[in-house]
């Protein structure tokens, strides 16, 4: 039997190309089926960051091509996270928090969605997050601006997608968090993962991704 998150992670690289190729309902049908089940055996193996991960990258590629379906799916994936990789109903942390640096950047992108109803989830996490940047800093974990990158991104991702912002000015201070975010793609491997699986932070500044290059002319793209 494979581990949790050997099994998802094959899934989400088919998800992936499905999603790439705009086929959206096959794609949500793997989130639904192989990434989030909602079964009692299922409910263990979601505790597992990697699988937490896998579902998160997924969504966030499907709400970059406006795929409406993906927005409720969010929350139930927090969820899951709550206790574990994100921290319980009474604040304390949970116990795999800030285990895995990508994995806090998803965790931030879909504490953005929620923030209009309710932004206290996320300044929370973000604060927390912030902390352990601080914490990394003074550690070997740090070396090499790993923590400073860590921490920026963390910020800039927020500055891009929160759903709390006031509408003054949003374009340009989307557009300065965008062009920060750009230079720091050198340093995007301090936060850990693999470069497709990083491949969300491209999306979040040139759009949707097709083979790790920008999306541009689609409809030539599997010519």
């Amino acid at each position: 039997e494979l581990h949790p998150f050997l099994y998802t992670h094959c899934w989400w690289h088919l998800a992936l190309l499905q999603c790439e190729s705009r086929e959206f309902e096959s794609a949500i049908q793997i989130f639904d089926e192989r990434l989030w089940p909602e079964t009692p055996e299922a409910s263990e193996r979601e505790k597992d960051p990697q699988v937490q991960l896998n579902a998160l990258n997924l969504l966030w590629r499907l709400e970059t091509r406006g795929e409406a379906t993906a927005r409720p799916l969010w929350a139930k994936v927090l969820r899951g996270c709550r206790g574990v990789t994100l921290p319980t109903a009474d604040g304390a942390k949970g116990t795999c928090q800030h285990s895995d640096l990508l994995l806090d950047v998803l965790l931030v992108r879909a504490l953005c969605v929620s923030a209009s109803q309710d932004p206290k989830p996320l300044d929370a996490f973000l604060a927390s997050a912030q902390a352990h940047a601080q914490e990394l800093s003074a550690s070997a974990g740090g070396a090499g601006g790993r923590a400073e990158a860590y921490e920026s991104i963390i910020r800039l991702v927020a500055d891009l997608f929160r759903s709390d912002q006031p509408e003054a000015g949003l374009p340009a201070r989307q557009s300065l968090a965008r062009q920060e975010l750009r230079e720091l793609r050198p340093s995007w491997g301090s936060v850990g993962g693999s470069e497709e699986q990083r491949g969300v932070l491209l999306e979040a500044v040139e759009g949707p991704v097709v083979s790790g290059e920008p999306e541009k002319n689609f409809s030539t793209l599997f010519l």
